[in-house]
């Protein structure tokens, strides 16, 4: 009999070996340039209670990479582990190491990933007709070592981010893929976004939330939004146009850390939110 903490451990298992499959069709579909499967950014899984669960996909992952920037990757470390005489051929060890340049962190990530695959040699159907298993067999992988530097990538760059920022990412991009227009989304059209909340450090209380709109923006603003596409050019925006730090810039736009602008249209509202600010001071 099947204790609640085995039938846990095993759907967590397939959980994982699903995102595994799923990140391998995405790092594949990168190398032959498909667009369609590597425009999955997030995963999304049901657990044991039945509650949806999401986490970011390979693309995702590389996705807030680019957006973020800020993140270095380092030379990947590899080294060979042949196992001839196991069915998966021993495994490929691949570590990268990721270095967050604006917190001075740097994480390790790793991966095991074996020479050999499993591959279904007929479909369900035919095995199920036929009454008996379904055929497969392990054949030698020709993207080993592809995937194995892809996921080791991955694991380095999803260690070095906050947990956070990959939540907030995950919810505006869910919003954004539901129709809506990240944080506008579900209010009714010309009602003004809500800004970040304004939080007093000792007491935990709002001491201010106001909406972007609320200011009276510039008439004709200086910047384009547009070139606003990274965390890196939101700050430099923010000191060319107001001289101010990263640091600063955050408290200014209710935000404990520039790390906690999550996304673009976060950014963006951010510097409108600034710049109402200073325009109402003349």
């Amino acid at each position: 009999m099947t204790t609640k903490t085995e039938e846990t451990t095993n759907i967590m298992l397939r959980q994982i070996r699903e995102v595994e499959r799923m990140d391998e069709e995405q790092i594949l579909a990168e190398l032959q340039g498909d667009p369609d499967i590597v425009r999955d950014l997030v995963y999304s899984f049901g657990d044991r209670g039945g509650r949806a669960q999401k986490g970011l996909s390979y693309a995702g992952t590389r996705e807030v990479l680019f957006m973020r920037g800020n993140i270095r990757l380092a030379e990947p470390v590899v080294t060979e582990h042949r196992d001839y005489s196991a069915p998966d051929g021993g495994y490929i060890r691949a570590m990268a190491q990721a270095t967050d340049l604006e917190r001075n962190i740097s994480i390790w990530g790793g991966v095991h990933q074996p020479y050999n695959q499993w591959v279904w040699l007929e479909d369900e159907e035919t095995a199920r007709r036929a009454g008996r298993d379904r055929k497969g067999e392990y054949q030698q992988d020709p993207h080993a070592f592809e995937k194995a530097i892809a996921k080791a990538q991955r694991n380095a760059i999803k260690n070095v981010l906050p947990a956070s920022v990959i939540k907030a990412i995950i919810q505006e991009w869910d919003r954004v893929a539901k129709g809506g227009k990240g944080r506008a989304a579900g209010r009714a059209q010309g009602q003004p976004a809500p800004g970040p909340k304004i939080v007093a450090p000792k007491t935990g209380e709002i001491v201010e939330e106001k909406s972007v709109s609320e200011a009276k923006a510039p008439p004709k603003p200086a910047r384009d939004l547009a070139t606003i596409t990274s965390l890196n050019t939101w700050q430099k925006a923010c000191f060319d146009d107001f001289g101010l730090q990263p640091a600063q810039a955050a408290e200014r736009a209710g935000y404990g850390h520039p790390s906690d602008i999550a996304t673009i249209e976060a950014l963006r509202q951010a510097y409108q939110q600034i710049a109402a600010v200073y325009s109402n001071n003349g």
